[in-house]
């Protein structure tokens, strides 16, 4: 009906079927549409995903030398971006969340070295990276890296806080 919003006439314009309900309820696997019944939906899907691959990364990050992590990193980000492997395109950004857990103690040491002047610094360039995306003309995986980027600075100003000491 035109009482409604444009983007409620978006959604739900044909049937769905009891394979579309299934697919919708597990939200994983092939000819799944996302934007089928719930459009918002979409970052449980990728958060679904992760969540199968988080095990088998901490597993083979954990013991790595700095230089595997790297390699571990490039690797998924190029899988990642071909079509075979596009359901892991957030996947390096979820690694890094795991290699910021396990050398948290550094990066907050590293942190606490700064100046008064350079840690306002850091806040200040992490807010902007993170806020990028208001200044993006549309998402891409670099505008996601760059917002990632920021993420991690701001995440290494607030533990290198004191009330996070006891975290």
């Amino acid at each position: 009906s035109s009482d409604r919003s444009a983007w409620l006439r978006d959604i739900w314009t044909g049937p769905v079927t009891a394979s579309d309900l299934i697919r919708h309820a597990i939200m994983i696997g092939p000819k799944f549409n996302a934007k089928l019944i719930d459009p918002v939906i979409w970052s449980m899907v990728v958060e679904m995903r992760m969540s199968i691959l988080m095990p088998a990364f901490i597993l083979v990050l954990r013991r790595a030398t700095v230089r595997a992590e790297f390699l571990v990193l490039a690797l998924v980000a190029v899988l990642g971006s071909t079509p075979f492997f596009r359901f892991a395109h957030a996947a390096p950004l979820f690694i890094v969340g795991i290699l910021m857990a396990k050398h948290r103690e550094a990066g907050v040491s590293w942190v606490l070295g700064l100046t008064s002047r350079r840690r306002v610094g850091l806040l200040l360039a992490s807010l902007a990276l993170y806020g990028g995306r208001m200044l993006a003309p549309e998402t891409s995986m670099l505008v996601d890296y760059v917002i990632g980027a920021g993420a991690c600075g701001l995440i290494l100003c607030v533990l290198s806080l004191p009330a996070c000491n006891s975290i």
